[in-house]
């Protein structure tokens, strides 16, 4: 062998090597820059959930709210008493939707997923006891994943917080 030769095979092992060096590198700064990138969506997912709760939150704060709920959830549509409360919820829940700019819609349900009243009256009435929040929405604040929705044709999650032994659920598209 002469040295010519071991000299292009020295260079060549050289050259391969520093290829495989800066291969490696580059994989590892792609999967820190990904792991970097997963992380921040996290942290803004968190604070859009966190945003949520503390959404619904505010919008069952106040003593009337509350009680106009309780009546809601409690008394026979055929008594004034819930057709006033429904009026004064409605009012609130439609004027409380573009403060956030979050929220499609705002509801409550019964125990068994039966929507008592809506923002969007085609609700009204309706029953989904398939969805994940039906059960979830009891055990405190909860985010489904999102689904998507046939009745709005689009992908959506819904944020639930209990109230009472009964729940209030915004359903809202996500951003």
């Amino acid at each position: 062998i002469s040295f010519a030769g071991l000299s292009l095979l020295l260079a060549l092992i050289l050259g391969a090597a520093s290829a495989l060096v800066l291969w490696q590198n580059g994989q590892n700064q792609v999967r820190n820059q990904l792991e970097s990138a997963a992380t921040l969506k996290g942290q803004q997912l968190d604070t859009w959930i966190d945003a949520l709760q503390t959404d619904l939150t505010i919008l069952l704060s106040t003593q009337e709210t509350s009680d106009h709920a309780q009546v809601i959830l409690q008394a026979s549509p055929r008594f004034g008493s819930y057709e006033y409360a429904r009026q004064q919820l409605l009012a609130h829940f439609e004027s409380f939707i573009p403060q956030t700019g979050r929220f499609e819609e705002l509801f409550i349900v019964d125990p068994q997923g039966k929507v008592l009243l809506s923002t969007n009256p085609s609700h009204e009435g309706n029953t989904e006891p398939d969805q994940d929040y039906t059960e979830e929405r009891l055990k405190g604040a909860h985010v489904s994943p999102p689904y998507y929705s046939q009745s709005l044709g689009q992908m959506t999650a819904v944020a639930a917080l209990p109230l009472a032994d009964r729940a209030t659920i915004a359903n809202m598209a996500p951003e």
